[in-house]
C-alpha cells in the first residue's frame, strides 16, 4: 500500500507547494477522532465498532511507521508532522 511518504514525494512531483502540503497531511493524520465519532454513530453492534475503530488505527499507524522508516534522502516536509501523530496515536 501506499505510505504518507510516497504521496509527498508525488506531490513533489506536481510541485504542489510544501506549506500545502503539510495542511493536507495534518489534516490526514488528525482526522482519528473524527472517524472514531463517525463510527460510534454508525449502525454497526459494539464489537463491529470496536473492530473497525482498531483496525483503522492500526492501518493508520502502519502507514505512518512505514513512513518514517522509509528512507528520507530528501528533504521531508512532513516528517515531524508523522512523528508528532504517532505521538497521540
Amino acid at each position: 500500500f501506499y505510505s504518507l511518504e510516497d504521496f509527498e514525494r508525488f506531490a513533489n512531483l506536481l510541485e504542489i507547494p510544501k506549506k500545502r502540503v503539510v495542511k493536507i497531511f495534518q489534516k490526514i493524520v488528525t482526522t482519528p477522532p473524527l472517524v472514531t465519532e463517525l463510527v460510534e454513530r454508525s449502525y454497526l453492534s459494539d464489537a463491529g465498532k470496536s473492530a473497525y475503530i482498531q483496525n483503522y488505527t492500526k492501518r493508520l499507524k502502519s502507514s505512518l511507521c512505514y513512513a518514517i522508516g522509509g528512507d528520507y534522502s530528501y528533504d521531508s516536509t512532513v516528517l515531524p508532522i508523522i512523528e508528532d501523530a504517532l505521538g497521540r496515536l
